[in-house]
């Protein structure tokens, strides 16, 4: 009878050699993939969360809005205006009136918006907006860029209403407004002897997750009348 043979001591050695580096690899690929996978999700929730705060700017700006009626004095678009404290050529901060969302009753009235002009005025009335990396009031140490919203507009661009933080990653900002031939620094209806809308405002941000590199978004502004074929030939101010 043939004797079986067992396994050597060098055989055993080598064989939990083996098995301890393939135990050691497999859990370094899974820690990759797991690292991997983490990295995916964050960069998907940084993603989203710039949408979002995106969206809320193209929301807030694109409702920008100006009287028709001449002696409507709460009725501007300011940015970069030396009225409240800009340059005059670049835009840090923007303040405008716009018109506020409609009601649920007045949307539920299934008047068409014509209508519901005509009829209300500007959906439920005309607010004052600010946007500005420098609080109206004091904030204590938060920084940001803050909005401050004031209904109905009062007439005091600096002034007024409620203010609060709009992102706290936001470490810049600056915007530019297009004429109807091009982009601008700044814009300024007080200063226009027929105040009107810029067709657009153009947003560059940089975020403090990846302050290296500037963002930016356009907005259209639904009410302007300015068209490359129908510009504001003087520009945004009076030189």
């Amino acid at each position: 009878m043939r004797r079986q043979r067992g396994v050597s001591t060098i055989e055993l050695i080598v064989l939990l050699a083996v098995t301890a580096l393939m135990t050691f690899a497999l859990a370094r690929a899974f820690e990759a993939a797991t690292t991997q996978e983490r990295l995916i999700d964050a960069s998907i929730e940084r993603e989203q969360s710039h949408r979002a705060f995106e969206q809320t700017l193209r929301d807030v700006i694109g409702r920008a809005y100006l009287s028709l009626d001449p002696d409507e004095t709460a009725s501007y678009f300011l940015g970069g205006s030396v009225l409240i404290g800009g340059s005059g050529t670049n835009a840090d901060s923007i303040v405008f009136t716009a018109v506020r969302p409609a009601s649920e009753a007045v949307l539920a009235s299934g008047l068409s918006f014509e209508e519901i002009n005509e009829r209300f005025g500007p959906p439920a009335g005309t607010e004052e907006i600010a946007l500005s990396m420098t609080p109206y009031v004091g904030q204590g140490d938060t920084t940001g860029l803050f909005i401050r919203r004031q209904l109905p507009a009062d007439g005091d661009p600096t002034q007024g209403g409620y203010e609060e933080l709009l992102s706290s990653n936001v470490e810049s900002i600056r915007f530019e407004f297009f004429d109807g031939q091009n982009w601008i620094g700044a814009w300024d209806t007080e200063a226009q002897p027929e105040p009107r809308l810029p067709a657009a405002v153009r947003v560059v941000y940089t975020h403090a997750e990846d302050p290296g590199n500037e963002r930016s978004i356009t907005v259209q502004l639904r009410y302007s009348d300015i068209t490359r074929l129908n510009p504001l030939m003087m520009g945004g101010t009076t030189q």
